[in-house]
């Protein structure tokens, strides 16, 4: 980051929530994620009327000010609004909203003009819920036109090519509207050393002013024989992330651990996991659909080997 320009010295880390059955338990581990210096990011996306009694609860909670809602771009924009209906006329104050924001509500395949459309609609109803785009934010065309709508970008590192991408994109823009984008750096669960990868972008990138998932340690999933380096993640202060110092990227490679999980074969690996047989790959589902057949159904029908 030094190397790009530091813009900023730490970040404050969003946390992901799973689905949970009750929303109770939801409830709880959002408030001990707040109460440890997180910003809380639950899981939406099973449904308007749960949907809308997850972000209520959570709205309730008076210690949280600030959350992110993942959709993982599962509503029609239909869908949205009716969502939006909902908590309009709710019994919460829709002040108690205003630090909200939705991640991608809308479908890949409604584009940028879903989002769009989902913030005017938001608007119209008295909310001051935010919108950020994710699945759709991917080169600098796609990004100028969201920051030109107000919409955040969530600036996935490795998914719009890189730092120096993710550098143009966010100078293309304030050169265009005379204005640079809000932006955070999010996150793919990478190991140790992809994420002091993120922390670094982070760390660099001028727009990216908000919480982000690329300031969470790994090690909140990745621990033990999983964490590839031999540093521990640097935390200026609870739930706030500080990038490493030294040369690079600042880390050292455990090559010993990193060894243990090396694919003797990666391609024979990965064909025998999509086509359901043994494979080093380990991969557990909830359910009883294989990840072959889900890989296959989410990439529209294409053969499991067709990219190996």
């Amino acid at each position: 980051c030094q190397l790009y320009g530091k813009e900023r010295a730490s970040g404050q880390a969003l946390f992901s929530l799973p689905f949970f059955d009750k929303l109770s338990v939801l409830t709880e581990q959002a408030r001990q994620v707040n109460s440890q210096g997180f910003v809380p990011k639950p899981k939406v996306g099973q449904g308007i009327e749960n949907d809308a009694a997850t972000i209520i609860s959570v709205g309730k909670i008076p210690a949280i000010n600030r959350a992110v809602f993942d959709f993982n771009a599962t509503l029609t924009f239909e869908e949205f609004c009716a969502l939006v209906d909902i908590l309009s006329h709710s019994e919460l104050n829709p002040d108690s909203l205003n630090g909200f924001v939705f991640e991608q509500p809308t479908r890949a395949s409604e584009g940028i003009n879903g989002l769009i459309k989902a913030l005017v609609y938001l608007r119209q109803s008295g909310l001051a819920i935010r919108i950020a785009a994710d699945e759709v934010a991917l080169t600098q065309s796609d990004c100028l036109a969201l920051a030109k709508q107000d919409i955040i970008l969530n600036l996935k590192i490795q998914k719009v090519g890189g730092n120096v991408a993710a550098h143009r994109i966010e100078r293309g823009i304030e050169l265009a509207i005379g204005q640079m984008p809000v932006s955070f750096v999010g996150g793919t669960f990478p190991t140790a050393l992809g994420r002091a990868y993120d922390q670094h972008c982070a760390a660099s990138l001028k727009s990216a002013t908000l919480p982000g998932d690329g300031w969470l340690p790994s090690t909140n999933w990745f621990s033990g024989d999983k964490h590839l380096i031999e540093e521990d993640f640097l935390l200026d202060q609870p739930g706030v992330s500080t990038p490493f110092t030294k040369p690079g990227l600042g880390v050292t490679p455990n090559w010993e651990k990193i060894e243990n999980w090396r694919l003797n074969d990666p391609r024979e690996a990965f064909r025998r996991l999509r086509q359901g047989e043994p494979s080093e790959i380990r991969f557990e589902l909830s359910g009883d659909m294989s990840y072959g057949k889900l890989y296959e159904k989410l990439n529209n029908g294409r053969l499991v080997d067709w990219n190996i």
